[in-house]
C-alpha cells in the first residue's frame, strides 16, 4: 500500500524506493527496521508485491532462526515535560507550539535522543 509520497507500508514496515535508470530497476529499502531489508522490481506495477514479499521473507527468516522479528520503529518520540503553571499546562502553550515548529523535525529528534541518553 502506498503511504504518502514515495513510501510504501505493510505490516508496520515502511519503505522508500528509487529508480536506477541505467539498470532499468526500481530498488527499495525498509526504513524503519533494525535489520536491512531490501527489494527490487522491474516495474512500478510489481513494486508493492516485491516489498510485501521482502517483509514476509524477513519475518519467516526470523521465525526459522528462532527469534522474533524486532518491532518496526514507529517514528514517534515521547517526551516527558514538566507541567507549567498555567491552567492549560504545556499543551496549551502557544510559545511551545511556536518553538516546536521553529526547531523542526531534525533538531526535535536530536533533543529527544539526547534526553533518552540522560
Amino acid at each position: 500500500m502506498i503511504n504518502g509520497p514515495g513510501t510504501l507500508a505493510y505490516r508496520g514496515y515502511m519503505a522508500i524506493a528509487e529508480v536506477d535508470m541505467a539498470a532499468g530497476v526500481i530498488y527499495g529499502e525498509v526504513i524503519n527496521a533494525t535489520d536491512t531489508i531490501t527489494f527490487q522490481s522491474q516495474s512500478l506495477r510489481d513494486l508493492d508485491g516485491a516489498f510485501r514479499q521482502a517483509v514476509d521473507d524477513y519475518l519467516l527468516f526470523c521465525k526459522e532462526r528462532g527469534t522474533s522479528a524486532p518491532k518496526p520503529f514507529s517514528g514517534k518520540c515521547r517526551l516527558r515535560l514538566p507541567p507549567r503553571s498555567t491552567p492549560q499546562g504545556i499543551h496549551g502553550s502557544p510559545a511551545l507550539a511556536h518553538e516546536l515548529q521553529r526547531v523542526g523535525g531534525g533538531r526535535a529528534g536530536e533533543s529527544c535522543s539526547h534526553a533518552q541518553r540522560r
